[in-house]
């Protein structure tokens, strides 16, 4: 539990990583990944100073792969599921760039995001923004695009010894 002045803002669940707000005037912000800087997922409050932040990473042996859907998901890992008019190529292993990760693009074959083998997301268009939702007791982070149409989820399956930093 996160509290603040007795009062609780937070549960998070320490396997899985996932945020449930107990406090309203909180909320959670996505910060993506840049060249000096992992992902980051933070609680902040509601004149968006940062009281929690997290970052998950997943082992370099973990699943990134596109699925479908997410109730068909078994096993842990990373799983896109990128909406109509996008889609995710995977890279190889000796790709020079995110190798083993892979990159949601659209219709015009242009990268709108890369995701890491780890977990980052980088966003390589700032017409794109990242947000937090949950399924079941894992993390989903959204693609957003600047009408807030959602162009792909990332589901975090995990079930770990997690360390909050």
């Amino acid at each position: 539990m996160l509290t603040e002045s007795g009062n609780t803002i937070a549960t998070i669940n320490e396997r899985t990583g996932k945020i449930t707000l107990d406090d309203t005037s909180f909320h959670i912000a996505v910060v993506g990944a840049d060249a000096t800087s992992p992902l980051q997922i933070q609680i902040l409050s509601s004149n968006d100073k940062v009281v929690f932040s997290e970052r998950i990473h997943t082992a370099a042996t973990s699943t990134l792969e596109e699925t479908s859907s997410f109730d068909s998901v078994t096993g842990t890992g990373i799983f896109v599921l990128p909406n109509t008019g996008f889609s995710f190529t995977k890279n190889t292993l000796s790709s020079p760039d995110l190798p083993d990760g892979g990159y949601i693009i659209d219709s015009d074959h242009k990268a709108l995001a890369g995701i890491s083998k780890t977990g980052d997301i980088y966003l390589m268009n700032s017409s794109y923004t990242l947000s937090y939702t949950t399924k079941d007791s894992s993390v989903i982070l959204q693609i957003v695009d600047s009408d807030k149409n959602i162009v792909a989820n990332i589901l975090y399956k995990i079930d770990a010894e997690y360390v909050i930093k």
